[in-house]
């Protein structure tokens, strides 16, 4: 999320935010929503997700990470982080999965959608992709230029850690359609984001309350943290 607070488009990507804390209450995961300010004037926010990365990781076993774009299809899907993990290997020892890019792209991976498993050369793996670009100075260009982060995973990082590393199907996990994630590229215009971003998150709460009756559970209300979430869209009168 790289808007100013206050602004109609600050609230827009705070809707994808709502849709998968309510699939993590759902579905029984922790959920982190990272705001924080970016000191690296020299590198693009988008190098911000390695930070957040390496911050959440050793608290878990397991960490799937999603961009501001992205959401969990609606109704949820049971175990979504299980089955990225199965698919991706995570439990055989592969340290990361990830899905491959579109063709019509140069990048081998898109980095929108990940999960990674709690391990020294995990770790180790993000220290080497925040300063791949450092010690390959031919791609220093992708500090600012796009496809950032996401371009030193394919030249640098990932012929180094390719045989630590599962490449999933692109449709299943992180494509506007996604089977179990859906990942609302830019390619599509603000006014179709928004709307996307809209009526899935409306989709999603409808399910919740449906939920909550067939269960009998407290009402989802009661999450101070989801409370303070649409507390924030609806200061902003995203409508």
């Amino acid at each position: 999320m790289f808007e100013e607070a206050g602004s109609r488009r600050y609230a827009m990507w705070l809707l994808p935010a709502l849709i998968n804390l309510v699939h993590a209450v759902q579905h029984g995961y922790d959920f982190a929503h990272m705001q924080m300010p970016f000191k690296h004037v020299s590198r693009h926010p988008a190098w911000l997700k390695l930070v957040a990365m390496r911050m959440i990781l050793p608290r878990y076993e397991y960490v799937l990470y999603l961009d501001s774009d992205a959401f969990f299809r609606q109704p949820g899907t049971p175990q979504v982080v299980e089955k990225m993990i199965l698919e991706g290997q995570l439990s055989r020892g592969k340290i990361m999965a990830l899905t491959k890019e579109d063709v019509s792209y140069p990048d081998i991976a898109n980095t929108g959608v990940l999960t990674l498993r709690n391990s020294e050369e995990t770790l180790k793996m993000l220290h080497d992709w925040w300063y791949s670009i450092v010690q390959h100075k031919q791609y220093m260009m992708y500090k600012r230029a796009w496809s950032f982060e996401q371009a030193a995973f394919t030249w640098i990082v990932y012929p180094a850690y390719n045989e630590s590393v599962s490449l999933l199907t692109l449709e299943d996990w992180n494509s506007p359609e996604g089977k179990h994630i859906r990942h609302i590229w830019s390619v599509l215009s603000e006014d179709e984001r928004e709307q996307i971003f809209l009526d899935a998150a409306a989709l999603s709460l409808r399910h919740l309350e449906e939920s909550s009756h067939r269960t009998q559970a407290e009402p989802i209300a009661a999450a101070a943290e989801l409370v303070d979430l649409v507390d924030e869209v609806l200061a902003h009168k995203l409508h």
